[in-house]
């Protein structure tokens, strides 16, 4: 999780904020055995037979959520994206020479596509007009950075980090936050959509809260998760830009993702405790690229 503040807000600023968290907890792997084994077991399920597959994890950073060697025994090729190369560098060289032959690192990427837009906006505030235009120049962007024809393509717990950039960048109480925060979700779910494969899956995975602004180490044993989802969502309690009921609402509504996105289905939350003593709620939802699209 890369949340950090920088006296000189700006594209490059949040590349070196980010770089300096993932060197921070490179070595905590272990913090993240409960959220790995959740995470992986999804991508296991979406997995194509055959070990033929090709597979792309945005905002991968160390890949302390993932196992590789796993992925490499049901995937041929694995696509890392972030922003930070070292860290994808960094996790690249613990892998075997044989899971590293599977592994292409792509970076820096903003999987978010508006960071360096946001630069211009801080001083002089866009309309709205102008916000929405940079969203096909994004995934546009992005689909170049990256091979496309995936079988599967997973979100990882970047969303947050989308939206925590952008506030950086702007500022809390800039005019054109909530509208950029709007902008960078269609941005990364039509990117999500653009580089599946016909009928590939994707699956988006997003910390919603933390236990600084809800008691989540005080639950209840047996609590039903999904319902504290509901909770939080009519409390507006959430980190900006991952209300799960406007970003499934947005592949329904959204011109394009409603014509590329099918079968749309939440998975299960959980409960990660991570570094420095925060818990998080961590939910998501699984799609399919349109075969007919």
């Amino acid at each position: 999780m890369a949340k950090g503040q920088n006296a000189d807000p700006g594209y490059q600023s949040v590349i070196s904020t980010q770089a300096a968290v993932n060197q921070r907890t490179d070595a905590n792997a272990e913090r993240y055995a409960a959220h790995r084994r959740r995470l992986m077991g999804e991508l296991l399920e979406i997995a194509p037979v055959g070990a033929t597959g090709k597979l792309c994890l945005l905002g991968a950073g160390n890949c302390n959520d993932v196992d590789l060697a796993v992925l490499a025994q049901r995937f041929a090729e694995i696509h890392l994206v972030d922003l930070d190369a070292a860290a994808l560098g960094r996790a690249c060289a613990r892998q075997t020479a044989e899971v590293r032959g599977r592994l292409h690192q792509h970076a820096p990427v903003d999987v978010g596509g508006l960071l360096q837009a946001a630069e211009g906006w801080r001083k002089k505030p866009p309309t709205l007009a102008q916000v929405e235009a940079t969203i096909p120049v994004a995934v546009d962007k992005i689909g170049g950075a990256l091979p496309g024809g995936f079988d599967v393509v997973a979100s990882c717990c970047v969303m947050t980090q989308i939206g925590h950039g952008i506030t950086t960048i702007l500022g809390p109480q800039h005019p054109a936050l909530g509208d950029a925060h709007q902008a960078a979700a269609v941005v990364h779910l039509r990117s999500l959509a653009a580089i599946l494969t016909a009928g590939g899956h994707a699956l988006v995975v997003t910390d919603l809260v933390s236990s600084e602004t809800y008691p989540l180490e005080e639950l209840a044993p047996g609590r039903d998760l999904k319902e504290l989802v509901a909770e939080l969502v009519r409390q507006g309690n959430y980190f900006k830009g991952v209300n799960p009921v406007g970003l499934t609402r947005l592949l329904r509504r959204d011109p394009i993702l409603s014509r590329r996105v099918v079968n749309t289905r939440p998975i299960e939350p959980w409960l990660w405790r991570a570094v420095q003593a925060r818990t998080f709620l961590v939910n998501g939802f699984l799609f399919q690229r349109s075969a007919a699209d």
